[in-house]
């Protein structure tokens, strides 16, 4: 139970992620995509997708955490 509650914690908050942030984490976590992967996808540099990732990462912390 505690694990399904865990998981909904994390879709919501990505759910209020905006929509390019939300498709990099999943990519790269869910998708298991490299940077560069990520980068051909979104004709992005893969450098950029790094700092993508990243945002986003802190993005779905502070999401998280407004619980």
């Amino acid at each position: 139970v505690a694990s399904r509650e865990a998981n909904d914690r994390v879709e919501a908050a990505l759910l209020e992620l905006p929509q390019l942030y939300r498709t990099a984490l999943v990519s790269r976590y869910v998708g298991q995509m490299t940077h560069a992967e990520l980068a051909q996808q979104l004709g992005r540099t893969e450098v950029n997708c790094r700092k993508l990732v990243q945002r986003a990462l802190e993005m779905l912390q502070v999401a998280l955490a407004r619980g």
